[in-house]
């Protein structure tokens, strides 16, 4: 089986320069817990979950109005491509201890 099969193909994603409230309201608003992060060229940077935002912005008592995803994101995507074999992914995810992944073509 392809990654293709499964993968999501209507990704929300949010900028590294975005307030945290914005990438939370996008959270809400689609049902989602995770958003790839991106630079304005489209760039995958890192990713925010909604653990991200409980922790590194709740739990730590920051300005939700002043922070960035940029300053509370995981730095780095673990991605694979939508041709590449499910078990490519499964690798990724269990070797990088990863609960979800970014597959970019």
């Amino acid at each position: 089986m392809l990654c293709s099969e499964l993968m999501k193909r209507d990704v929300e994603r949010c900028l590294d320069s975005s307030l945290v409230t914005e990438a939370a309201s996008a959270m809400r608003d689609r049902n989602i817990g995770f958003l790839p992060v991106t630079t304005e060229d489209a760039t995958a940077v890192g990713t925010i979950t909604d653990r991200d935002l409980a922790l590194r912005v709740l739990a730590a008592r920051r300005a939700p109005d002043r922070t960035t995803v940029g300053d509370v994101m995981t730095h780095g995507v673990v991605t694979c491509s939508p041709d590449d074999e499910l078990s490519l992914a499964e690798d990724l995810m269990s070797r990088f201890q990863k609960a979800r992944i970014v597959c970019t073509d």
